[in-house]
């Protein structure tokens, strides 16, 4: 893939975009490759831009049993990884400056019910945007759902997450990165009494701690759906409370057909 841009493309020269893309040229080469033995697929692409920096995401899915199903993936993109239209697996909005590795399991303990839970281990060797220094940070997710029957589904959700982030407003000249901790809490229950009448109800609660800084949030829900022979209507009733934007809550909300908006509340 090669990029010819009529004008360079220039930043502002923060220390952060000290290793950013910046000229008229770039071009990346790559391959991606997989194999299957067994019940294990092994699965994965590498790729180096123009800069010399590269970019590469490797992993595996595999059925341990008809109950239990585990997923593993390592990334890793240097901070001169330059690619404009690459879009894999990260903890990031780009595939720069960061490397991690993610854990997931899903477990089928009982019949109608299911576990899933993942964990992540990331860290950024450079700085980045809000990020005075190297940074690192994890992020777990656990969650219950229980299937009673064709028509319901509840499940409860927990999870945590702790990046780096600067501190401002504090007593030292400069900023320094200090470890900014959210938790989530959501419950969440669909009905379907009817092929006409769809129910789901939402319950979330957020907390936030950088510091002294000390911040929570809920967000409560009901949607009623009908859908009959050539129109469907849909409704929403919801409350929500936050504290600042950082206890905002992102909420699916039905668009016209093929779209959809993720508004933030707060």
């Amino acid at each position: 893939m090669a990029t010819h841009f009529s004008s360079p493309i220039q930043k502002a020269g923060l220390p952060y975009q000290r290793f950013e893309f910046s000229g008229t040229r770039n071009y990346n080469i790559g391959a991606n490759y997989a194999y299957t033995w067994q019940n294990v697929y092994l699965f994965g692409e590498t790729a180096i831009s123009r800069s010399g920096g590269m970019g590469t995401v490797n992993g595996m899915t595999a059925n341990l049993s008809n109950k239990v199903e585990l997923a593993m993936l390592y990334r890793y993109y240097a901070r001169d990884f330059h690619t404009f239209y690459g879009n894999t697996f990260g903890e990031g909005t780009r595939n720069i400056n960061e490397q991690g590795f993610y854990t997931g399991i899903k477990i089928k303990p009982f019949p109608k019910w299911d576990l899933t839970a993942y964990y992540d281990r990331f860290r950024f060797p450079c700085l980045r945007h809000r990020m005075d220094g190297p940074s690192q940070g994890d992020e777990y997710k656990l969650r219950l759902l229980f299937r009673p029957n064709r028509q319901s589904s509840l499940y409860a959700q927990f999870r945590a997450e702790s990046k780096g982030r600067n501190v401002a407003d504090n007593i030292t000249s400069i900023d320094y990165v200090g470890q900014a901790n959210r938790k989530n809490y959501l419950l969440y229950y669909e009905f379907t009494p009817t092929p006409v009448v769809n129910l789901r109800s939402r319950v979330h609660f957020i907390s936030f701690e950088l510091e002294s800084l000390q911040a929570t949030g809920y967000f409560i829900s009901q949607d009623i759906n009908f859908n009959f022979n050539k129109i469907r209507l849909s409704t929403r009733y919801a409350v929500f409370d936050t504290d600042d934007y950082e206890t905002r809550r992102y909420a699916f909300e039905r668009d016209v057909l093929y779209a959809f908006s993720i508004p933030a509340f707060s």
